[in-house]
């Protein structure tokens, strides 16, 4: 047999293999089982990556609660946003947790014993102001008591039994600043103090005194005022601290300290204050040479911090000197009866508060 005839019958054989193996799978694939397909393995998600502002942003804002907080629980601060002229709720903490009253012209509040109502004061035109009390939800609004923007009714403070209400008017048929005190429902004024010139009362934790500002000087813008304490139907009144403009005077939660603010004559240095309340053991916290910080102090429930309002960049205005940016809004610190400000806390665009107990 030649080499030729030999490559042939190769290339046959080949052939021939390679036909039998294509029928053989053709065969498989048509009448055979279907191969099942193999299970792909899992692929994990990739992980979410922060997405980065292209532009600057300020600190997020919380979204504020449609629903009435009620009633205020212990340990929530109410307070006036001097700007917005709106009443807010924060927690302890200071975080905003809702939006009570939008209150143009809103003067200062408290906040009844059950948390279930508010008494503010305001401006309701250029001549007149008027004291109200409504739903912490910010409806049923109720007057109270009005005047004019000289002798306006202010500082309203409750009872601790949540009946009566007390507050600053001027009283009748005399230019000074006297205390009465309301029934709730607005009915039953009655003048507490006769003589001199009073303000900011505060009822006590037991019921059983108001703390006040008192001074027998005049006229109005000389006055040296000192506090004072008296009996809820304004007897027994005697004085506990004779300073120079003393102010706001607040008791803590077991009525055994006073907080106040205290404005020293020479640099009118602005002083946050705490004594016994026997008026023993003055010891200044923190001082000021801004008007900001003439708001009333708050203590925290458990009687171990004291609120003081500073100047903060919470807002800036233009100033009209040098034509620059300044801050000019108010917010809250606290600061321990060690003297030390939590650096830690902070309620910013607030004054007025009221630390709900």
């Amino acid at each position: 047999m030649t080499s030729h005839s030999l490559n042939v019958r190769a290339i046959t054989i080949r052939w021939c293999a390679a036909v039998a193996i294509l029928i053989a799978t053709l065969s498989c694939d048509t009448f055979g089982p279907e191969p099942k397909p193999l299970p792909l393995p899992a692929v994990p998600e990739a992980p979410q990556v922060p997405q980065v502002p292209t532009t600057p942003t300020g600190p997020e804002v919380p979204e504020l609660s449609e629903t009435p907080m009620v009633p205020i629980m212990r340990g929530q601060i109410v307070f006036l946003d001097p700007w917005e002229g709106a009443i807010f709720v924060a927690d302890s903490t200071g975080r905003r947790l809702q939006h009570v009253n939008q209150t143009s012209g809103a003067l200062d509040l408290a906040v009844s014993p059950d948390g279930k109502n508010i008494a503010f004061s305001k401006y309701c035109d250029p001549s007149c102001s008027q004291m109200y009390l409504m739903t912490v939800g910010g409806t049923d609004p109720l007057l109270l008591q009005t005047g004019d923007t000289r002798d306006h009714p202010a500082h309203p403070t409750w009872s601790p039994d949540g009946k009566r209400i007390a507050f600053v008017q001027q009283g009748i048929g005399t230019t000074a600043n006297h205390i009465f005190s309301i029934h709730a429902d607005g009915t039953g004024v009655t003048q507490l103090t006769r003589s001199g010139y009073n303000g900011y009362p505060e009822w006590s934790p037991d019921g059983s005194r108001i703390l006040l500002t008192h001074s027998e000087d005049g006229p109005p813008g000389s006055l040296r005022y000192g506090i004072f304490e008296m009996d809820p139907d304004g007897s027994n009144l005697h004085q506990l601290r004779q300073g120079f403009r003393d102010s706001f005077p607040t008791w803590s939660p077991d009525g055994s300290r006073i907080a106040f603010i205290d404005l020293n004559p020479e640099g009118y240095v602005f002083s946050l204050v705490v004594m016994n309340a026997d008026g023993s053991n003055a010891t200044t916290l923190k001082t000021s040479p801004d008007w900001t910080a003439a708001a009333r102090p708050a203590w925290s429930p458990d009687g171990r911090y004291v609120t003081f309002i500073v100047r903060s960049a919470s807002r800036m205005c233009e100033d009209t000197w040098d034509y620059g940016m300044v801050p000019c809004g108010q917010s809250a610190q606290r600061v321990g009866l060690d003297g030390v400000i939590d650096p830690m806390w902070e309620l910013p665009s607030a004054s007025n508060l009221v630390w709900q107990r």
